[in-house]
């Protein structure tokens, strides 16, 4: 018993809603990553405790509602909001670009458990 077309995609809206408030409430502004240090291991924790919760109440309401636009809709919002955060934390503001992983990790920057990523980054500036 799916839900009718419109109630749908307005559930599935409704989701990717609540998966943009739960990212934004989990981690900071994406303008305070961006000038941030790049690869800050502290936002890297939050933004994947925030794409965790995301994605555990898009698959409860999905199952709830058994109506897979939901799941689609709330999926996508999951992983656009997790991009985005792992793009801003990427970013060094200094040079006006995102790092690649293996940039981050060619200059000592220790991206999963970095006790302190300020001192991991310095050769980068």
């Amino acid at each position: 018993m799916a839900l009718s077309p419109e109630a749908s995609v307005g559930t599935g809206l409704a989701c990717a809603a609540l998966v943009y408030s739960i990212h934004q409430a989990a981690s900071p502004s994406i303008a305070d990553i961006r000038v941030g240090n790049p690869g800050d291991a502290q936002i890297d924790g939050t933004r994947k405790t925030a794409t965790w919760i995301g994605l555990g109440v898009v698959s409860a309401i999905s199952l709830l509602t058994k109506d897979m636009t939901v799941f689609i809709i709330g999926g996508s919002a999951v992983i656009a909001c997790d991009w985005w955060t792992r793009h801003a934390n990427e970013y060094d503001a200094s040079i006006g670009t995102a790092l690649t992983r293996s940039a981050l990790e060619a200059n000592g920057a220790v991206l999963a458990g970095s006790v302190n990523s300020q001192v991991a980054l310095q050769g980068m500036s």
